[in-house]
């Protein structure tokens, strides 16, 4: 009996690859909270705990936990919430400058977009 596969459901590849770039992401979004921890380069990281930036990196760790359970569960809105949560800090790592987030994310979407193109085949 062949297994159902989810017509977004990516291939072994991608899951790995998924996988690795939302932990590299979510080990720069931690390495942003030791930093403010610890007090270093207070210069670009200077925002409180309770603040937006604080918050959004909170979120983003929950969000990065749930992404890697739906990629391996293949969950069905997996595809779609991570194309917009990739599509987010695309553009908040432009504006604030963060570049090695914005290319995490862009590499993401482009995992994303050639699982979606596969599908349509």
């Amino acid at each position: 009996m062949e297994e159902y596969r989810h017509p977004l459901s990516p291939n072994r590849w991608q899951i790995i690859a998924l996988i690795a770039l939302q932990l590299l992401f979510a080990a720069c979004a931690t390495s942003v909270l030791i930093y403010r921890a610890q007090g270093w380069a207070p210069e670009v990281i200077n925002f409180g705990w309770l603040s937006y930036r604080a918050f959004n990196i909170y979120i983003s760790l929950g969000l990065v936990i749930y992404f890697i359970w739906g990629i391996v569960r293949k969950h069905r809105y997996v595809v779609p919430l991570l194309s917009l949560f990739a599509l987010f800090h695309i553009v908040e790592g432009m504006i604030i400058g963060f570049w090695v987030k914005s290319a995490l994310q862009l590499a993401t979407l482009v995992i994303l977009a050639r699982i979606v193109y596969a599908s349509r085949s």
